[in-house]
């Protein structure tokens, strides 16, 4: 039988939201039955809850290869692009880019410690991609994307998904790698986290201080990006860049 493909959530990782909507409908049922004159804090109670377990269940969609899908129209040069994908984790980008690219090779890149993926993805990205059969076009490379152990110019084309809007003040600093590393003509595919309702299911308030779509056309632009195309994928924003 085959073996199912583990991107390493761990198990608090996927069933926190629904763990914290539990107790946030508890409490709202409990001081609604007891004190019911405080309806405007039990009400916002319920709608946290709810709000959470909806994000519980976008969170458990991450455990499936079909939800991995990306938007590559335009992204590679030719079927034998050397690929990078920044921040690889468990491997659900990579085995999404070699289900389009028939002939390339991909370089999963990550510094592997993320603390809600078991054992940061190493082990997750190795045995899947054992599973898949295309361990012989990978290379697996642990690093920080804000100083790759990668030449100038040396790829054809780059993917990060999920990443980059997790760096904080480094996230320009990332970008500015995965240019200095791409051909000319190189293009990068970004997907990233930005305030909506799916990040506000997913991490409720804290999407507030998240990046938006216009500060990561300011930060792709003065990188040296020039904007090819862009919009949503799962709630979530994309962007295709070139060099």
């Amino acid at each position: 039988m085959k073996r199912s493909y583990d991107f390493g959530w761990s198990w608090s990782a996927l069933n926190g939201h629904w763990l914290v909507a539990l107790l946030l409908i508890s409490l709202s049922l409990g001081l609604q039955l007891e004190f019911p004159h405080l309806w405007p804090l039990w009400f916002v109670l319920s709608v946290s809850g709810l709000i959470c377990f909806i994000g519980g269940i976008i969170l458990r969609t991450t455990k499936h290869l079909k939800f991995a899908l990306l938007p590559f129209v335009d992204v590679f040069r030719s079927e034998n692009d050397m690929v990078l994908d920044a921040g690889c984790g468990g491997g659900r980008t990579t085995l999404s880019i070699l289900k389009v690219l028939k002939k390339g090779r991909v370089t999963a890149f990550d510094r592997f410690d993320a603390y809600y993926i078991e054992d940061g993805g190493k082990k997750q990205i190795e045995n899947n991609l054992k599973i898949a059969g295309l361990s012989d076009r990978v290379d697996i490379v642990q690093g920080d994307l804000t100083e790759m152990p990668f030449p100038d110019s040396h790829f054809d084309s780059a993917v990060s998904t999920h990443v980059l809007d997790h760096l904080k003040d480094k996230k320009k600093k990332s970008l500015e790698e995965i240019y200095r590393t791409l051909k000319p003509g190189g293009r990068l595919l970004m997907v990233v986290w930005v305030p909506g309702w799916v990040t506000f299911s997913l991490a409720n308030v804290f999407c507030l201080f998240l990046s938006n779509e216009k500060e990561w056309r300011k930060m792709s632009s003065e990188t040296g990006f020039t904007l090819r195309d862009e919009g949503y994928f799962n709630g979530m924003y994309f962007a295709v860049l070139e060099k």
